[in-house]
């Protein structure tokens, strides 16, 4: 029986100021990606995912935005505000999140280059463009996606399991895949937070190139016209983790299957607005005889304690 790894981490974050708006420690991201046109253009796969993943390491909207601002491409990181918005009361897990480093790589159009290729990122799969599809829109390559070549996939289990040739298919544990847990929980005076709990696990020549696990905040309020209430990302109510007057609090449990090793990551102390991304944990290849791929359970609780009061509103988060 495989020997069950525990980690508990009880991330309790030290107060901060309404001035400190942002981490004054930022992780820093070396470039391995040049401008090509309007594209981000990687070397190869590798270069790729390392710059992907210095980027979940940082801890502000700030530095992700210095960074976009830095490579000069218009990026999907900030155009996809307005198609993320989040209106119903119930929210389906069945929804594709992106985590803002792979929205901060791709431009507005869901395109960047690895090598000669051409990629279009559309749902779950990256597709290679053929020359005369380069400048084609979304909603143009949309019609054609069926006859365009997979370069790789953010990997969907439901897909692994149909293609029984797959290495990933045939994998004795159930992996993580590209899908969330969604939690909504009400707060005083018309607003609620939303938490997406989600993996994002990249594979590319059906090989898992790396598999990360996510935690999305986001603060909402009810906003009423004549014709229909809609929920709408409030971005004027500062909250911090841990200290300010709206407080968000986290204790996390972490496992693995023996296999490891994921690594935890502490959530960020400085000022948030409306919306933003945490990175949990990360996993990475040990060595070559350890299996490619490990299932991450997660389980714990997010607290909200809404403008500076003693209530506090509590939502357990638990991975599949």
């Amino acid at each position: 029986m495989k020997k069950l790894l525990v980690l508990l981490v009880a991330v309790v974050f030290a107060s901060c100021s309404q001035d400190q708006v942002e981490s004054t420690n930022p992780v820093a991201v070396t470039s391995l990606s040049v401008l090509d046109g309007k594209l981000l253009s990687f070397k190869d796969d590798k270069s790729f995912i390392k710059e992907y993943s210095a980027l979940s390491e940082l801890k502000s909207t700030k530095e992700i935005q210095g960074w976009i601002l830095k490579k000069g491409h218009s990026s999907l990181f900030n155009t996809s505000d307005a198609s993320e918005e989040m209106q119903d009361s119930v929210i389906s897990n069945t929804r594709i999140i992106y985590s803002n480093a792979l929205k901060a790589i791709v431009n507005a159009d869901s395109k960047f280059k690895i090598g000669e290729k051409v990629l279009w990122l559309n749902e779950r799969n990256f597709y290679v463009l053929t020359e005369n599809d380069f400048d084609k829109k979304s909603p143009e390559l949309t019609i054609l996606k069926n006859n365009l070549e997979v370069y790789g996939k953010l990997l969907n289990y439901s897909d692994s399991k149909k293609n029984k040739s797959s290495s990933i298919a045939s994998r004795s544990t159930l992996p993580n895949e590209n899908r969330s847990k969604t939690y909504v929980v009400g707060l005083p005076n018309s607003k609620r937070y939303v938490l997406d709990l989600f993996n994002e696990t990249i594979v590319v020549n059906d090989n898992i190139a790396s598999s990360k696990m996510y935690l999305r905040y986001t603060l909402q309020y009810n906003s009423c016209s004549f014709w229909r209430c809609t929920w709408k990302t409030d971005t004027s109510t500062p909250w911090t983790v841990n200290g300010g007057p709206n407080t968000l609090t986290s204790t996390v449990i972490g496992s693995n299957d023996g296999y490891g090793p994921w690594t935890l990551s502490y959530l960020d102390s400085s000022v948030k607005y409306g919306q933003n991304t945490f990175l949990l944990a990360t996993w990475g290849s040990r060595a070559p005889l350890l299996p490619q791929y490990v299932n991450f359970d997660i389980s714990g609780s997010v607290f909200w304690k809404y403008n500076s009061s003693s209530i506090e509103y509590p939502q357990a988060i638990s991975w599949y």
